[in-house]
């Protein structure tokens, strides 16, 4: 069920689709937190680490949720759990609306990526 929902609010935030059972079969390497904002669910996010680099992916808020700072006080939620968890540095990959949050809370861009869409709607 947890994954079911994920995998909801995933889509909601994103537009595109990571499966349920997907979601389930990774669960044992990756960490998939729900968001909530006044109990609510209202986003996703992930956490997974290599050596002492974890990866950050997957931050996302519903629509109806953004711009109430949720994705921010995810972020300190998301750091603190890595340090906790042993990790030294933290890497992630920001879409253009959410790079200022990285940046004021101190990420530095190193490169930009170029994505190409092979199935166009």
């Amino acid at each position: 069920q947890e994954a079911k929902q994920w995998s909801g609010l995933f889509e909601e935030s994103f537009g595109y689709k990571i499966s349920a059972a997907l979601v389930d079969k990774l669960k044992q390497d990756i960490h998939f937190y729900t968001l909530l904002h006044d109990g609510d669910p209202a986003g996703t996010a992930m956490l997974f680490g290599t050596g002492k680099t974890a990866g950050f992916h997957s931050l996302g808020v519903i629509p109806s949720k953004r711009k109430k700072g949720i994705a921010n006080a995810a972020m300190g939620a998301l750091l603190i759990e890595a340090k906790l968890r042993g990790f030294g540095e933290v890497t992630l990959q920001a879409s253009e609306m959410a790079l200022p949050m990285y940046k004021r809370l101190g990420f530095k861009e190193q490169f930009k990526m170029l994505n190409y869409q092979i199935n166009k709607k």
